[in-house]
């Protein structure tokens, strides 16, 4: 829905990912993917609808380290 998406800042094109944050959720290779398409050129949002599970902690320090952290947008779900 374009209102909801503006309504968080984003603009199409955007990957969207709504579940809670853990280790299961394979989140980290999410988070790599998305660090790809960027270096290749693509400009394409990342809005995590989530909330946090267990150890949920090393993904957002993932997202520093690959330079997405600011890009990336977590929203609570």
């Amino acid at each position: 829905d374009a209102a909801v998406a503006a309504h968080y800042g984003l603009t199409p094109p955007f990957i969207l990912f709504v579940s809670t944050i853990e280790p299961r959720k394979n989140v980290e290779t999410l988070l790599e993917a998305y660090r790809a398409l960027l270096d290749a050129g693509r400009e394409v949002g990342l809005a995590l609808a989530c909330s946090d599970g267990w150890h949920s902690e090393a993904i957002y320090t993932r997202a520093k380290a690959l330079g997405i952290a600011d890009r990336a947008r977590f929203q609570p779900s």
